[in-house]
């Protein structure tokens, strides 16, 4: 069975879309997609708290190739392939038709959270939850729309009341390279630095038109964190 030489190289080419799915972010929002990767093993989907990307990389190469084989999640797997690549090939927003002019840019979201499904730790509360809303819905519709806010790669930290009285917190700490992100680099294959010496390594296009680009707080290129964004290292969740 010919299996696909990639970031998992154990998916069978058959299934090979499962990948593409992986690496986007529009698994988030479709529960069939989702779907996918719950059946293919649903205690490794479960330990992986729900990100196909981890998954995909740790589950044994047996169940991709029985995946690849079997008849009914083929089935399901050619429906779910065939919606995710038609909705990547819609280019143009009907509600944008009117308007001609060749200089006009994509828009430009801010936001300091969003909260594009639990296991991408970058919301902490109701405002990260509509701003991710907000850029599943520009997906939908082709919205050109480009997205910043921060990685926060320390991710959570949980608070809890010891015994004794005092506060504690254990740290939730986000895996970027078992994640549904990447790193942004340029012409040369070089990672994208922004003007404050700070590297710009993660970004996924949630669908086609619509681009979310949490910029990372930790000062990567010189091997050192940030030291005036500290305070934007992690997020709490109480």
């Amino acid at each position: 069975m010919q299996v696909k030489q990639s970031l998992f190289p154990n998916i069978p080419e058959r299934i090979s879309g499962l990948e593409d799915i992986a690496e986007n972010l529009w698994w988030s929002w479709h529960p069939a997609a989702r779907m996918l990767f719950k059946r293919l093993d649903r205690r490794a989907w479960k330990e992986s708290l729900h990100n196909p990307d981890k998954m995909l990389r740790e589950v044994p190469k047996e169940i991709l190739e029985s995946a690849a084989s079997d008849p009914e999640y083929l089935r399901e797997y050619d429906i779910v392939i065939s919606r995710f690549r038609n909705d990547l090939e819609l280019k143009g927003c009907r509600y944008l038709e009117s308007i001609t002019d060749p200089s006009i840019q994509p828009i430009a979201y801010f936001s300091a959270e969003y909260g594009l499904h639990h296991s991408m730790p970058l919301y902490a509360g109701g405002l990260g939850f509509l701003a991710g809303d907000i850029m599943k819905e520009c997906s939908d519709v082709s919205v050109p729309l480009v997205a910043i806010g921060f990685m926060y790669p320390e991710g959570y930290f949980h608070q809890r009341i010891r015994e004794d009285g005092w506060q504690e917190h254990t740290d939730q700490i986000l895996d970027r390279d078992a994640a549904s992100i990447s790193r942004v680099l340029n012409a040369n294959g070089e990672q994208v630095v922004v003007h404050y010496h700070l590297p710009l390594p993660q970004g996924r296009k949630t669908k086609g038109e619509t681009e979310v680009i949490p910029i990372d707080t930790f000062g990567r290129a010189e091997g050192t964190r940030n030291p005036d964004l500290l305070t934007a290292s992690r997020l709490c969740r109480c």
